[in-house]
């Protein structure tokens, strides 16, 4: 843990994460199948991440009979990879049985979990090369409708502030 809040309605806690599969690696999977995070640098240590950088990559799924069918890469918290396969329009669910559904809206995405709590991705403005789209965290809704505000730099993936907006403010 490096800071956490103390408030009642929602408290947050931003902790650095180290993760072995990005030992060595700034913050990134070099996989023959695509990349795990819309991040190419990083400003911590190699294997390590700030647990709010999480980010969702827009990839393509090959067929066994060679169709594409268009999937989501979600890179949470501590750098473990979940893929959304669809499940109607604009709309993906985890192939891990997590219960996570994913709601895919113009510039956001949403990743909505079986407590309620809603996660908000905004588009990134550039993606990645191999990615057709890149998104990071910038909101965590509870069940309630109190929410944790993340703001990021122009570069999308250094945090300059985080603060909470209660329900009905």
């Amino acid at each position: 843990p490096t800071l956490s809040t103390t408030d009642y309605l929602m408290p947050t806690n931003l902790s650095l994460v180290y993760n072995s599969s990005l030992s060595g690696l700034s913050f990134r999977y070099n996989r023959p199948e695509g990349l795990q995070t819309a991040y190419g640098t990083s400003y911590t240590p190699t294997g390590f991440k700030l647990n709010i950088q999480e980010t969702i990559v827009r990839d393509v799924y090959i067929k066994s009979n060679g169709e594409l069918e268009p999937t989501y890469v979600l890179c949470d918290a501590d750098g473990t990879e979940h893929i959304f396969q669809s499940a109607g329009i604009n709309k993906f669910v985890d192939m891990d049985g997590l219960g996570l559904s994913l709601d895919v809206l113009s510039n956001t995405l949403t990743l909505t979990d079986k407590d309620k709590t809603v996660k908000t991705y905004s588009k990134m403005s550039t993606s990645p090369v191999g990615t057709a789209g890149a998104w990071y965290l910038s909101k965590i809704t509870d069940k309630i409708g109190n929410s944790v505000i993340i703001t990021a730099n122009s570069s999308t993936y250094v945090t300059e502030k985080i603060s909470l907006q209660p329900n009905g403010l």
